[in-house]
């Protein structure tokens, strides 16, 4: 589709829907990515692009180039995707229609065709961070986004934007341009958890920003594995050798617990190959500028544990990380994340992002951050149909939660 351009508030809106415009827009995203008020490692044009190149077929790119007096001052990187859902979903992985081949829920309990205006996110990549690249906290970027929301919405059902950082002036001014336009949320909130470590310019100066328990627990760790396996080792793959790297990785994947369908858990994802076909391709393009990086932990020269992390403006992000599951009793992956900060710390990062928030990830980290998901319709019937049901649904539930808190309660004390 051509670019339309479409005005509001004095900011002229041009809207790009091929691949080619928008790989087109490259230095341009890259300059406002750089002076933009928030940014993330996976905001990045080249994780868009091969998101889109990968997982692109029957998804309709939506991206919104915000300008003032000609100059870009705002990029909204959308998407529109379609399928049928079950709604509302309370599943907080969910992000797309495709995300339900991950779950087991059947076919038959997703009735709803829903078409999705939102950002390119994944459950199964473990991206739920993204959001709107402004020069400015300006309200008229944000009024501008949501009046060409409505302007095209006969071609989406739900707005979902996730990654709003909780109480931030986004979210203020989120909140006030969608009371004063043509579109409605629900009142429904999911608020996830990650965790970051923020890094001083030397190894010595973090260490001594942790515990006494975490510092003797690491050296303990690191002699456990040493006395257990004396060839062990660490390999570092950058540049172009990020293929080895990446390949060594994703064998692990095979013998790590993902690959088994055993487990109970909320999302089933194991090796797949467009998933491996976006890890490979994203870790070139990022590695293109030296900005990737894959730290293999090898015993007797077999990898036995393994991580991916991109950079960028001084971020560090961990991508996936694998373990061979008969090590996992036996090693711990203590050796591999010290040299994941070391070497952070050598390239002048100044902050790791972890992917989600494990136990081990926690022990790491220094700083945890809140994110919100909207969920915003339009005023068509259908949309509308939508959002009465999310209503409904939400207020059943928390009665139906709250009744059976006072249950419990009245058990407890008759017992």
């Amino acid at each position: 589709m051509a670019a339309i351009p479409r005005n509001s508030s004095a900011i002229e809106v041009e809207r790009l829907s091929s691949l080619a415009e928008i790989a087109a827009l490259a230095r341009s995203w890259d300059e406002l990515q750089r002076a933009a008020t928030y940014r993330h490692v996976l905001q990045d044009h080249r994780w868009f692009c091969t998101w889109l190149e990968v997982f692109g077929r029957y998804k309709q790119p939506c991206v919104l180039l915000l300008r003032e007096q000609g100059e870009l001052i705002g990029i909204a990187p959308l998407v529109i995707t379609q399928g049928y859902e079950m709604f509302p979903a309370r599943k907080f992985q969910v992000h797309t229609a495709d995300d339900y081949r991950y779950t087991r829920v059947p076919r038959w309990a997703r009735p709803w065709p829903i078409r999705r205006l939102g950002f390119a996110l994944s459950g199964a990549l473990a991206n739920r961070r993204s959001h709107f690249l402004l020069r400015a906290e300006d309200p008229r970027c944000y009024a501008a986004i949501l009046d060409y929301a409505a302007g095209i919405a006969s071609e989406w059902d739900l707005m979902v934007l996730e990654g709003v950082a909780r109480d931030s002036t986004a979210e203020r001014l989120l909140c006030e341009a969608l009371a004063h336009s043509a579109l409605s949320d629900d009142g429904r909130r999911f608020c996830r958890e990650t965790v970051y470590a923020t890094l001083p310019d030397t190894m010595e100066a973090w260490l001594a920003t942790k515990t006494r328990h975490f510092r003797r627990r690491l050296v303990e760790q690191c002699r456990q594995v040493e006395r257990r396996f004396p060839d062990l080792t660490v390999h570092e793959y950058r540049g172009p050798h990020i293929d080895a790297g990446m390949e060594a990785l994703l064998e692990l994947e095979k013998r790590s617990w993902k690959a088994e369908q055993t487990r109970d858990r909320t999302f089933y994802i194991g090796p797949e190959p467009d998933l491996q076909t976006f890890h490979r391709a994203v870790a070139r393009a990022y590695a293109a500028s030296d900005e990737a990086m894959v730290l293999v932990m090898e015993v007797e020269e077999r990898p036995v544990a393994a991580i991916q992390c991109l950079e960028r403006d001084a971020m560090l992000a961990t991508i996936v990380t694998f373990m061979d599951q008969d090590y996992t009793r036996r090693l711990n992956t203590a050796p591999m994340f010290r040299r994941l900060v070391e070497r952070a710390i050598e390239r002048g990062v100044r902050e790791i992002d972890f992917c989600g928030k494990t136990v081990n990830a926690e022990k790491w980290s220094d700083g945890t951050r809140y994110s919100q998901r909207y969920f915003i319709y339009n005023g068509r019937a259908y949309s509308r149909c939508l959002r009465g049901t999310s209503i409904v649904a939400n207020r059943a539930y928390r009665a139906v939660s709250a009744w059976r808190g006072q249950a419990d309660t009245a058990t407890g004390a008759f017992q």
